[in-house]
């Protein structure tokens, strides 16, 4: 009891706040940083690691396409999804071209891009004229689905 009373006396007098407190504030506006820096909203905690990696790669490589690239997502992304941390988009290489991935955070994230996947098409078709197919992500489903090329064509968006 004396132990919890002290320190709860300690913890009122500390002129800065609790340190997970401040690495939390840090974090939030490392990340704000970076979104401004890349001109990307969808960036988060959840996938920034994965995104530095990727630029680290390419840059090392001494491809710098990788900067368009994000540019382009990012105006994807600000034009589809009206809140940051919704989804995430990324690009993978394939056979037939580039993927979209599209990654819902939310349901609805989902349903915006499952009830409407011409507008998301026709948008992405706008900065990527290659992309051979898009593929949806949720976090409540255990497979993508994916809208190909010939399904877009079918559909008059190209």
């Amino acid at each position: 009891m004396q132990a919890l009373w002290a320190l709860s006396n300690t913890l009122s007098r500390l002129p800065e706040p609790i340190p997970c407190i401040m690495f939390k504030q840090e974090c939030t506006q490392a990340i704000s940083e970076v979104r401004q820096l890349v001109h990307r909203d969808d960036i988060s905690w959840r996938n920034i690691a994965a995104l530095a990696e990727y630029a680290l790669y390419h840059q090392l490589r001494g491809l710098t396409f990788w900067k368009h690239q994000w540019r382009l997502l990012g105006q994807i992304y600000s034009e589809l999804f009206p809140s940051p941390e919704e989804s995430e988009l990324s690009l993978s290489p394939s056979p037939d071209g580039e993927i979209l991935i599209v990654r819902t955070l939310s349901k609805q994230a989902f349903g915006l891009v499952a009830d409407n996947p011409q507008l998301l098409a026709s948008t992405t078709l706008r900065f990527f004229p290659a992309i051979s197919e898009i593929s949806l992500y949720a976090c409540f489903l255990n497979f993508p689905i994916n809208y190909s090329r010939q399904e877009m064509l079918a559909d008059g968006i190209i």
